[in-house]
């Protein structure tokens, strides 16, 4: 599977290879908040008034030890460093889509390359290193989804003879998609503020020209070979078969559970709550309508993220942002949760359309910062009266298993008085 396509102006989509998932029972938490006077040698440090504070490098936590990398002495430090972070992650993004924490393989090399060599390794490479390095983390993205959300479950190498090929590509081409616009803002070098963006222009252009090839002929590994542009159809097709179930990413998780026992049919009606042939008549009138489950919602709801798979262990955080005023956007903020025990920041947690989000915390104690989605920089830390500039007045947020929790950001600013 070495195929890469670009998708012309909204978004390209790199084709190539395989990936996986986590699961639990679903618990949430209590939380409580305290103001805490942290001193100056604990996390966070305190933030001048006139300076917005800034996260931490390691806001993403670090890699399992299972994860291994290989690689020639001589490969440019820089390359690697792209490869380990980017695999960094989509590790723990693709985690809270269901994805599976197995330890895998990345196998860098100096050829052009982009393929799955087995159930636990991938291969990436490029000749030209002159080319935008957004292309290449979406490379890197693109084969973690295949190995952690694709093989991890089927534990069968050559996907081509049990899965549906729109559906093999499809999958990792959306994943590494969100995983990117989320991490970097841009996909294959395209600049997109948010996935729905993407999602709308990529409609709108197999909207435009290709409703009449039938998704069914897109099934054998051959696809390619019938249409150049199949990864990008399968793409579309991926995002409209997850925005209709009612179980979204879960359900990618529960086919590709199935298809390691079961014909891709059985495993497609039983995850999916319908057939094949249903949907892809569900597909060819969306296609011929212009996707409007896609479009339609664009502008009312200009970010959509996945529900998290709740993992064993964890519990569902929950809550809702106050603008400041109406010239802001849900859309341009994230929200950062840092444990206080290790200093660490996990990945930035996206704002819904309505002003809700949510994620999946293991218990401890955590401090919380407002973040620009652009920049990654925080402006303020979390009170629960508003946000603070000063690092020693942010409140700590305590999530305990069994327990349900909703947070209030307001994102007005308070004094760091009582």
């Amino acid at each position: 599977m070495k195929k890469f396509y670009s998708i012309l102006v909204i978004s390209l989509i790199l084709s190539s290879c395989a990936p996986a998932n986590s699961a639990s029972t679903e618990t949430t938490i209590p939380l409580t908040t305290t103001a805490t006077e942290l001193p100056t040698s604990t996390y966070p440090p305190p933030v001048t008034p006139s300076i917005t504070p800034t996260l931490p490098v390691t806001a993403i936590p670090p890699l399992p030890e299972s994860i291994e990398f290989i690689y020639e002495e001589s490969t440019p430090e820089w390359v690697v460093d792209l490869v380990k972070t980017t695999v960094q992650q989509a590790y723990w993004f693709y985690l809270d889509l269901g994805c599976s924490p197995s330890s895998f393989k990345a196998k860098i090399t100096k050829e052009e390359n982009g393929e799955v060599i087995a159930v636990d390794e991938f291969v990436v490479g490029w000749e030209d290193l002159e080319i935008d390095p957004s292309i290449m983390k979406q490379r890197v993205a693109h084969e973690t989804a295949h190995i952690m959300c694709q093989l991890v479950f089927t534990r069968h190498y050559n996907m081509g003879a049990i899965d549906l090929r729109w559906l093999t590509e499809g999958v990792p081409n959306y994943y590494a998609a969100m995983e990117q616009v989320t991490h970097t803002g841009l996909n294959s070098g395209v600049p997109i503020n948010n996935i729905d963006e993407q999602t709308q222009g990529m409609a709108e252009w197999i909207s435009s020209n290709f409703c009449e090839v039938p998704l069914k002929t897109l099934e054998p590994g051959n696809a390619d070979e019938i249409l150049r542009e199949f990864s990008g159809v399968g793409d579309v097709a991926t995002r409209l078969l997850i925005k209709i179930n009612p179980n979204d990413f879960q359900g990618v998780v529960k086919y590709y559970t199935l298809l390691s026992s079961k014909p891709n049919n059985v495993a497609f009606q039983e995850a999916f709550g319908m057939s094949k042939a249903e949907f892809y008549e569900i597909f060819k009138d969306e296609c011929d309508k212009g996707f409007p489950t896609l479009t339609s919602s664009f502008h009312e709801t200009p970010v959509v993220i996945a529900t998290p798979v709740l993992k064993d262990g964890y519990v569902r955080v929950k809550g809702n942002v106050i603008l400041k005023d109406k010239n802001q956007n849900f859309s341009d903020y994230i929200i950062s949760f840092c444990k206080t025990t290790d200093e660490q920041c996990l990945p930035g947690v996206l704002i819904n359309g309505d002003g809700t989000f949510n994620t999946t915390l293991a218990p401890g104690k955590y401090l919380l910062t407002v973040n620009l989605l652009d920049s990654g920089e925080a402006i303020g830390w979390y009170t629960s009266k508003g946000l603070t500039i000063n690092g020693n007045c942010a409140e700590t947020t305590q999530v305990i298993l069994g327990q349900d929790t909703n947070i209030e950001i307001n994102l007005h600013f308070r004094s760091c008085l009582p």
